[in-house]
């Protein structure tokens, strides 16, 4: 699952899963590196697990990005490389390795600065310690990397007649489980604590990039911040953050100081008070924490956000924890795969009878865990196939659910053209928080348009409504500012996607709402390839 992470910057697996711990774990054991064939194997094999690919892949290495490594697939490399050898490695060389051999000259060479090993050339021997050639990841056409089977020839479609009514049914139960997973509230409880903790970070990142904000008079201008030019959208949010908050009024031209004091408590404290007051809603404030902490340093470049928010175990669980446990997701996926379980009982599968189901921008793979789990513990036969734009997140996932023999795995990219072979191949595409970070909504939704059967349907979980916490930490990430198709901001109410949408040849769409305002901040948004039956929009 992905919230507006950059999708052509492609994010690593937030927690490493237990298959691939228990590969570090005998690494980690086994005897200290003696030589260096003894380092080049165990790197090897290493590189095999994150990457599933053969002795051979890796002996033609040329580059991490040509073996298919991304920027925080090495990161995670590094990690599990610091914690196997006991070292200290710097995340650059890793990237530049143009060869293998340097790749296992940066680790020998770190190791030889812990004087465990002398600095040597001697010829590699790789042993073979990974999975078969057969799951080595083949070069598809626009930019995909397919990592699944060919999906079988359509001979019938699902009959989803009473999908809409159905989704009409479980909207209604929106309330319920907000209540129930602690979202309910959110704005009468929390929502002010949360703004002023945002103010309170923004304030102080002023004062890091050299604007005082307590010494201003009110009615004076204040200064425009000296920024790194990827975050010059954020700034203007800060600003516009300022005002929300009362400290500053815009006359047109420019910002100015309002006679409003500023606030003497620091951030460190709101957000240890925030977190001790509304405990369900601690790991969203602690991701807050990582990325407001340190807004100036990362507004200033001094400190990039990619290697904050994925750079560390620790950080990349805090995320996964958001996705997995935090009230606002819960009650989403609960509402998802309430949804998906009450259709699909109630449907006829379709080809090899089995629903085919596809995920785009799977990311963590916590959507993936609530609707697969859900869906085979009713024994509904589902074909599942979990896709990312990042090769390290599809295979993180195929470890995580490895036990599942219904999963498939491949690369794509929602903005480029399918593949051949997954045209018209899936009943549903499920898409947790990942829409939204493409250049043009009409131009994926067309695309997703065109993975579906004829009777098939798409089902998005999507923020519909602004909070500024979001900006401070998915605001840092390229992906967050990629729109570029007449939004104003990067998040979209339901009309524009319905809108959207029905240009991409959906004819009907319908989305979730209640009589809350927190109803109206996430919402499942649906829609069908072709008209199903006479319902009411449940937006009405």
């Amino acid at each position: 699952m992905h919230l507006a992470l950059p999708i052509n910057d492609p994010v690593s697996h937030p927690a490493i899963a237990v298959e691939h711990q228990s590969q570090v774990n005998y690494l980690r054991s086994t005897r200290e590196p003696d030589n260096y064939s003894d380092v080049g194997s165990r790197l090897a094999g290493l590189l095999s697990n994150h990457l599933h690919c053969s002795d051979n892949n890796i002996k033609d290495f040329t580059s991490a990005k040509a073996l298919g490594m991304d920027s925080l697939m090495c990161m995670e490399l590094r990690s599990d490389v610091e914690v196997i050898f006991g070292i200290t490695v710097d995340l650059a060389p890793l990237m530049q390795a143009s060869t293998f051999g340097e790749l296992v000259n940066v680790v020998v060479n770190a190791i030889s600065l812990k004087s465990l090993v002398p600095e040597t050339t001697e010829t590699i021997t790789l042993t073979s310690c990974s999975p078969s050639s057969q799951l080595s990841p083949k070069v598809g056409e626009s930019g995909h990397k397919n990592l699944s089977c060919t999906l079988p020839t359509v001979n019938r479609d699902c009959d989803f007649s009473l999908a809409t009514r159905n989704f009409d049914i479980v909207s209604s139960d929106f309330e319920k489980l907000a209540s129930e997973y602690g979202f309910a509230g959110f704005y009468d409880r929390v929502y002010e604590k949360n703004s002023g903790l945002v103010l309170a970070y923004t304030i102080e990142a002023f004062a890091d990039l050299g604007v005082d904000l307590d010494t201003l008079s009110p009615g004076d201008s204040i200064p425009s911040v000296t920024v790194d030019p990827r975050h010059h959208h954020l700034r203007d949010v800060l600003y516009q953050i300022l005002k929300h908050g009362g400290i500053a009024n815009y006359n047109g031209r420019s910002y100015v100081r309002t006679s409003l004091p500023i606030a003497t408590i620091p951030s460190s404290v709101l957000f240890k008070q925030i977190v001790t007051e509304f405990p369900q809603h601690a790991k969203e404030h602690m991701l807050l924490n990582l990325c407001g902490s340190e807004l100036g340093k990362l507004m200033a470049g001094i400190k990039d956000p990619l290697v904050l928010l994925f750079g560390s175990t620790t950080n990349r669980a805090i995320l996964e924890d958001v996705y997995s446990t935090s009230p606002m997701y819960l009650t989403m996926s609960q509402l998802l795969t309430r949804f998906l379980e009450v259709t699909l009982t109630t449907a006829t599968p379709g080809s090899q009878n089995a629903f085919h189901i596809i995920e785009i921008g799977a990311g963590t793979g916590s959507t993936t865990k609530w609707v697969v789990d859900r869906l085979l513990q009713l024994g509904i036969p589902i074909e599942y196939t979990f896709t990312d734009i990042s090769t390290s997140l599809v295979s993180a996932g195929k470890r995580k659910f490895s036990k599942y023999s219904c999963m498939k795995y491949a690369t794509v990219d929602v903005e480029k053209e399918p593949l051949p072979q997954y045209l018209g191949q899936f009943d549903i595409v499920l898409a947790t928080n990942c829409v939204h970070a493409t250049r043009d909504l009409s131009h994926s939704l067309k695309n997703i348009y065109k993975l579906l059967r004829p009777t098939g349907f798409v089902c998005l979980v999507e923020f519909t409504s602004r909070m500024f916490w979001f900006d401070l930490v998915f605001g840092l990430l390229e992906g967050w500012w990629r729109f570029d198709d007449g939004r104003s901001y990067v998040l979209a109410d339901p009309e524009r996607w319905e809108k959207c949408m029905k240009n991409a040849g959906f004819s009907q769409v319908g989305w979730t709402g209640g009589s809350s305002r927190e109803s109206e901040v996430v919402r499942v948004i649906t829609a069908f390839k072709q008209p199903v039956e006479d319902s009411q929009n449940p937006s009405q």
